[in-house]
């Protein structure tokens, strides 16, 4: 399943208030049944990145919109390993 991360800024997640509003509801992270947001990290600068599974790049570009997520670059995912396990993402 393809995996996307999103590098932009929400200026309003600053405040981890408002992150916590924002995102608190799992509707929030569930786009659709196949296609979920699985994580959303804010940086010190105020930039976030956000990962996205799924199938269709175009649900993950509409939560973006819903949520004011302004997206400066989507890259696909090609590998991943976290904690010793890797897996192959996307197709060379």
């Amino acid at each position: 399943m393809p995996r996307w991360l999103a590098f932009g800024s929400q200026d309003e997640w600053a405040d981890v208030a408002i992150f916590d509003t924002a995102l608190r509801d799992t509707g929030s992270w569930r786009v659709s049944n196949r296609t979920t947001i699985t994580n959303v990290t804010v940086l010190k600068d105020g930039g976030v990145v956000v990962e996205c599974h799924g199938t269709d790049r175009a649900e993950f570009d509409g939560w973006m919109r819903s949520v004011g997520f302004a997206a400066r670059e989507v890259a696909e995912i090609r590998h991943v390993a976290r904690a010793g396990e890797i897996w192959a993402i996307a197709k060379s």
